[in-house]
């Protein structure tokens, strides 16, 4: 057989070269197309659970949100193997299923899991599943700062959040943009103890004026005709005077604002790190891919999304690729 196959091909060394090239030229235009990895993902599929629970120290966080979740899922089909971080208000769960696994349906099991196990999680408690990446996804840093110091810290972290993540988001194959540094810009409400002792104001009260001043509430409907109008309470603002103006409570016919038992301010929430780039306070921009995308081709679509938002951005900050 083998014979005759050779001595048909020698017979016919046309059709065999077309065919040699036909082959050559198929191979070099899949070369291409290839997506381009710079490091093999050597990690099984694997689903992670991300919960925060303020307030809680890391054993309690291991008591209370870790071990339920972990228990939760046991005999999930293709699960081998569980491992856990508890931290200061942070559980991380990772779930790791067998080789081949298909990773949405590993996510689909996980989550009809989680529906059950948050009824046991302390109140105001809520898991859920970071986006599908690999240890081996994170394929750029991008730092912003303020070169002249015009721009506060927390204002450039606003930037980053705001608008040069969403616009990143919205590259197909960015998987994740997390931000470090700069401060997470809050309008907090600082409750002074001996004004408030004086006015009659307990913490409870004040915590209660603070959320309704930032709140929107429905009202039902006024029926007129054959309209129905939805009432409305606007209460929601981000403006500091209107939430400072905000009454707390009235005694003996005179109301008392927040601002008369706290001081109502701008400001970060707490630290657990900061970052600095080229040596100057900002933020850096940590961009992870999705699996299956070409490395290569999403950095060149990331630094054109860059060099597109910078002339946006406000004078003195820029946005620049660390590495």
């Amino acid at each position: 057989m083998l014979n005759i196959l050779i001595r048909w091909s020698l017979r016919n060394r046309a059709i065999i070269l077309c065919f040699c090239f036909l082959v050559l030229a198929a191979g070099f235009k899949t070369a291409r197309e290839l997506p381009v990895e710079v490091l093999p993902d050597l990690t099984k599929p694997t689903v992670t659970i991300l919960t925060e629970a303020p307030g809680l120290a890391p054993e309690e966080v291991e008591a209370l949100v870790t071990q339920p979740l972990e228990n939760s899922l046991m005999g999930v089909g293709g699960l081998t193997r569980i491992r856990s971080t508890s931290d200061i208000a942070l559980s991380l769960v990772f779930a790791e299923f067998e080789w081949g696994t298909d990773i949405y349906r590993a996510r689909q099991f996980v989550q009809e899991r989680l529906q059950v196990a948050r009824e046991s999680l302390p109140e105001d408690t809520q898991p859920y599943l970071t986006p599908v990446a690999s240890l081996m996804g994170e394929i750029l840093l991008i730092g912003v700062r303020s070169t002249d110091g015009s721009t506060a810290p927390m204002d450039v972290r606003t930037l980053a959040d705001w608008t040069i993540r969403m616009r990143l988001q919205s590259i197909s194959g960015v998987a994740e943009v997390l931000s470090m540094g700069g401060g997470v810009k809050q309008a907090q409400v600082q409750p002074d103890p001996w004004r408030m002792q004086a006015n009659g104001v307990s913490i409870e009260e004040l915590e209660q004026a603070v959320r309704e001043a930032a709140t929107n509430t429905t009202g039902g409907f006024i029926d007129k005709g054959p309209q129905e109008i939805m009432v409305r309470n606007l209460a929601m603002t981000v403006q500091l005077e209107d939430i400072a103006r905000t009454v707390v409570k009235i005694t003996h016919g005179r109301p008392i604002a927040i601002s008369e038992v706290a001081k109502v301010a701008w400001d970060t929430e707490p630290k657990r790190g900061d970052a600095s780039v080229n040596g100057t306070p900002g933020v850096i921009m940590s961009v992870t891919k999705a699996p299956g995308f070409d490395t290569i081709a999403l950095t060149e679509k990331i630094e054109a999304a860059i060099a597109e938002l910078q002339p946006s951005l406000p004078k003195g900050v820029e946005a620049t690729v660390l590495f």
